[in-house]
């Protein structure tokens, strides 16, 4: 049986591409192509309302139809659908194969993520159920006899369904769909596209102690670049310090740089209660390193703090800089020297902070680094660079 796997990505959002490919089960690397979706927001209103539809829902439904009719003009026995927030479970994979192998012989459609608005029946095949309106295509199986009569009903003017999902789901009363017992992805927290709200459940589990300065899409980011045992050098603490202990692992190692008492204490505190205190080094800039930054900051005149920050950690190589205080792009500039070729550095608050002399602070970060990618959709913002 032939395969074509397929994830949607609209192209103004290259964080869910990253962490779709940063997550993607290691059975799968190579397989999964990237497909760019209908932008919503390049639609006139004017367009769809005649409709009923929006134009954020007619251009999910655009974006599926010229997927399905790009796979029946192939050669592929099935189509293996994802939304570029899924959010893939560990045993991802082995339920997948565990999936194909067990599911009935009249299967149409197989949801290994999604949402049940009727519950599903039971089946002769144990961890397997039958779908009655499973909607939410996070993670979906298509054969393709199904994909033309989903093509065919999405195509329909006007709109049965406001959304191509509800559509999906109303047609498998003809299209016999079943599910693991236990679905093997869901959606990942996420800043939704369609209407601005956050929606679907984080990588990491959710904490109270401290706070983090970071949206959920930025910190989901850190988590798809953050590896067991890596050694990651971070300006400023705050929750992201907390998850990035545990993302590490007992081999790894964060160096933490604060001058606020308040803050470094706070999450000191944070990483005693979850005994994570040794995967974190910190580093108070004013007593360690004799070093108080003044602010505002005289043009060019600050180098000296961001090389003792990192001179203190050791003078080690890094696999990964964060900056999330003071000076940040002098503190990139600084450890360049300390990070090796394909590094990641990362400027959350990158266009708040440079507003006006973006443009110039960004050409001298190229010179050491090349923009990977940007998150902009937060209220922050964040940049995320890459080591030459």
């Amino acid at each position: 049986m032939k395969v074509d796997y397929v994830c949607l990505n609209l192209l103004r959002r290259p964080d869910r591409r990253f962490l779709v490919e940063s997550t993607l089960p290691q059975e799968m690397a190579g397989l999964l192509r990237f497909v760019p979706a209908v932008d919503g927001g390049m639609i006139p209103s004017s367009r769809v309302r005649r409709w009923k539809i929006g134009n954020t829902g007619y251009a999910v439904n655009l974006s599926k139809r010229l997927v399905l009719r790009e796979f029946l003009r192939g050669d592929s026995d099935v189509l293996f659908f994802f939304e570029d927030d899924v959010k893939f479970e560990r045993d991802f994979w082995e339920k997948y194969q565990w999936m194909l192998a067990n599911a009935p012989s009249d299967w149409a459609m197989l949801f290994l993520g999604g949402d049940h608005s009727q519950a599903p029946q039971s089946t002769s095949v144990s961890g397997i159920v039958k779908c009655v309106r499973t909607h939410l295509n996070h993670a979906l199986l298509i054969k393709r006899d199904a994909a033309r009569e989903i093509l065919r009903e999405i195509n329909r003017k006007p709109f049965r369904h406001c959304l191509s999902d509800q559509t999906i789901a109303w047609l498998q009363d003809k299209l016999p769909t079943y599910a693991p017992a236990k679905f093997a992805a869901g959606q990942r927290r996420s800043r939704s596209d369609n209407n601005g709200g956050v929606k679907g459940d984080q990588l990491w589990r959710p904490f109270s102690d401290c706070a983090t300065r970071m949206d959920d899409d930025e910190l989901a980011v850190l988590y798809g670049s953050t590896r067991p045992g890596s050694r990651i050098t971070q300006w400023g603490a705050s929750g992201a310090t907390l998850l990035l202990a545990r993302w590490v692992g007992d081999a790894g190692l964060v160096h933490c740089f604060e001058n606020d008492h308040r803050a470094s204490t706070s999450v000191q505190q944070a990483l005693a209660k979850e005994g994570l205190t040794s995967r974190v080094k910190f580093h108070q800039t004013s007593l360690t390193l004799g070093v108080r930054p003044r602010r505002p900051m005289r043009e060019g005149a600050f180098t000296s703090y961001p090389l003792r920050c990192l001179e203190a950690a050791g003078g080690r190589v890094f696999d990964m800089g964060i900056a999330d205080g003071p000076y940040r792009v002098e503190c990139a500039k600084i450890a360049a020297a300390f990070l090796g070729s394909g590094s990641l550095f990362f400027l959350p608050g990158w266009r708040a902070d440079e507003a006006g002399r973006h443009a110039r602070r960004q050409r001298e970060l190229e010179v050491d680094y090349h923009l990977k990618f940007e998150v902009l959709h937060t209220p922050g913002t964040m940049a995320v660079f890459e080591r030459r």
